[in-house]
């Protein structure tokens, strides 16, 4: 897998939120966390991690320990929800709980 630069959440945590051990699972965790991440910033209109090439800064933390904890957490919750529906045609909207973690970060648009 490419490096896209550092994920939002460390492979570690959310391993351990869903007890797996091992690392049979990590490149599809991986690639989870990176869609939920970027489901997360898409919901809250603003970067997580400031981009580096991005004049200016564009990002809340300059990396993952510094997103706040409800953000990161909502993050490891639609990993677990996307990983327990991997197989499944259609998983559904990201749990409510997620939401309620992202809706106070949510940057609104007004006109264009």
């Amino acid at each position: 897998m490419a490096d896209l630069g550092p994920l939002a959440v460390s492979l570690g945590e959310v391993k351990a939120f869903l007890r797996i051990e091992g690392d049979a699972e990590d490149a599809l965790l991986a690639g989870f966390i990176r869609t939920a991440t970027a489901l997360c910033e898409a919901f809250i209109g603003q970067r997580l991690i400031r981009q580096a090439l991005i004049e200016p800064p564009d990002g809340m933390a300059a990396d993952w320990n510094g997103i706040p904890e409800p953000l990161r957490h909502g993050i490891i919750r639609l990993v677990a929800h996307l990983f327990t529906h991997r197989d499944a045609a259609d998983a559904g909207p990201p749990p409510t709980a997620v939401v309620a973690m992202w809706r106070p970060w949510r940057l609104l648009r007004i006109g264009g």
